[in-house]
Order: C-alpha cells, then structure tokens, then sequence
C-alpha cells in the first residue's frame, strides 16, 4: 500500500522522456525504499541524478542526496510507463512514512491527554516540535525533487 501525496501529468514526447529518465537514474535491483541514496556511494557516476528501480509497469527513482540531506526522509517518484510515461507519483519512504505515522500518534495521543486530564504534558511540545520539523524536511526534500526532475522532463501539476 502506498501513500501518494502529489500526482503530475508527464508532457512532451514520451519516448524522449523516457529516454531521458534512463538516462539520468542509476539501475538497482533491490526495493528503492531501502536503498542507500547519499552522494558518497555514487561518486563515479555525475551524469546519475537518481538511482531506479524498474518494476513491471513502473520505474521507482529516489534523488541523490548530498551529506546535508542525508536526514531528510526519502522521497520515492514512480512514474509510470505501463501506459506510456503520462505521469509520475510522488510518495514517502517506507522508514519515512513509519516515522511520520508515529509522530502523528503520539502528537494526537498527547493532545488527548491534554483534554482528558486537562494537564499539559511536556512531551507535548517535544513530538510538535518533532512533527513540524519533520514535515518540514518532507516538504524540502520534495522540492529538491521536483526541481530536480524539472530540469529533465517536462510536466503539469494534476488536480
């Protein structure tokens, strides 16, 4: 089951786009969401802006991040070719989605608290404090993507 949170329409020339995505990914054959994407392991490939993982239908590409980023939850693009390469699916990281998810529980367990015993917990402020951080780091890590990908193919936000 995955969590998409942004969807874009993929225009321009399929081919060229999906000789271009070819181009710029490195081919991996183990799941994307565990791979090790810091720039350090693919020092000898510039060209490489992403690393891939070709499915049946769908190839999954996660950025190359420099050493700043490596904190930063990962951001899985999946685009599509079963039907041509006509769009491309933003989601999070298995680990990331984790992390979210439990940050999440505790911040509306701790806002519950809050309500029933009418006591302000402290942790409180450490799991808002958290929570915004990290969806903050989401919101970068998806841009650096975006633009990353922009650079390459061209495409139109979905509604």
């Amino acid at each position: 089951m995955n969590l998409y949170f942004n969807k874009q329409k993929i225009t321009g020339d399929k081919f060229e786009n999906e000789k271009t995505i070819r181009k710029i990914i490195l081919k991996r054959h183990m799941i994307i969401d565990f791979q090790n994407s810091e720039f350090d392991e693919y020092k000898g490939n510039e060209n490489s802006k992403f690393i891939g993982v070709e499915n049946t239908g769908v190839i999954q590409v996660l950025r190359i991040r420099g050493r700043l980023f490596k904190v930063f939850p990962k951001v899985v693009v999946n685009l599509d070719i079963k039907n041509g390469l006509e769009s491309l699916k933003y989601r999070l990281s298995f680990i990331s989605t984790i992390v979210m998810i439990f940050l999440a529980c505790v911040l509306i367990m701790g806002i519950i608290s809050y309500f029933t015993s009418q006591v302000f917990p402290l942790d409180l402020e450490v799991f808002l404090g958290a929570f915004v951080i990290y969806s903050i780091c989401i919101y970068v890590e998806f841009y650096f993507t975006k633009i990353e990908l922009k650079t390459h193919l061209s495409f139109n936000r979905e509604s």
